[in-house]
C-alpha cells in the first residue's frame, strides 16, 4: 500500500468537530486509474471522511493529481497527521 502524509495543527483554542480541508495530492506513476482508490485515515489508524476528484491524468490514463476534501475533526490546538492511502488496482 503506497501511503503519503499531512501534518496538520489547530493553533486555536476552538475545538472544529468537522473542519474540510482541500488539498491537491500527486500520486506516482500507475498507482491508481479512480479517486474512489484513495482514502484518508488519522494516524490511529481510523477512516476520515474524504472524497476525491481527478485533475489531471498520465497519458497511459492513470491519475497524475487528485484533489481531496476531507473532514477531520480537531481539538484545540491539536497536532496530528492524516495519511493518503492508495489501494491499488486489482
Amino acid at each position: 500500500m503506497i501511503r503519503g502524509e499531512i501534518r496538520l495543527s489547530n493553533e486555536t483554542l476552538a475545538e472544529l468537530p468537522a473542519y474540510l480541508i482541500t488539498r491537491g495530492v500527486p500520486l506516482p506513476p500507475g498507482a491508481i486509474r479512480e479517486p474512489r482508490q484513495v482514502s484518508v485515515v488519522k494516524a490511529d489508524g481510523r477512516p476520515l471522511p474524504a472524497e476525491g476528484r481527478v485533475l489531471q491524468r498520465r497519458p497511459d490514463g492513470s491519475v497524475e493529481w487528485v484533489l481531496m476534501d476531507i473532514l477531520v475533526p480537531l481539538k484545540g490546538q491539536e497536532k496530528t497527521s492524516l495519511f493518503v492511502e492508495l489501494k491499488p488496482r486489482p
